[in-house]
C-alpha cells in the first residue's frame, strides 16, 4: 500500500488481522495490525500500518460491515505526519 500514496481505492471488502509480537530490540510485547484491502477491481493492498487499520475501523463504524457495493467507499491512500520526520498511512474518504 506504500505504494499507492495519492492513489484511490473503491473498496469492495476488508480483512483486519490483529496479532501480538515481541519487539527483538525491547522485548516488550507489542499488538501490530495487518490489513488487507479488497478493490472492486480485483486488486488487493496489504498493509501493517497503524493508521490504514484505525482508518479503516472508522470508515467501518460509519459504513458498517465491509462488502460494499461499487463507489460506495472510495478512499485516498495518504501520508499523516506523525513526528520525528516520521508518517504514517492513512486513508481518506473521497
Amino acid at each position: 500500500l506504500n505504494d499507492c500514496v495519492g492513489h484511490t481505492i473503491d473498496i469492495k471488502d476488508v480483512y483486519c488481522e490483529e496479532k501480538e509480537v515481541i519487539d527483538e530490540e525491547t522485548g516488550e510485547v507489542k499488538t501490530k495490525f495487518r490489513t488487507i484491502i479488497f478493490a472492486q477491481n480485483g486488486q488487493t493492498y496489504a498493509t501493517g500500518s497503524y493508521g490504514v487499520f484505525n482508518s479503516i475501523r472508522k470508515i467501518m463504524s460509519i459504513f458498517g460491515a465491509p462488502t460494499y457495493s461499487e463507489g460506495e467507499v472510495v478512499v485516498e491512500v495518504a501520508k499523516r505526519p506523525i513526528g520525528n520526520g516520521k508518517s504514517s498511512l492513512i486513508l481518506k474518504l473521497v
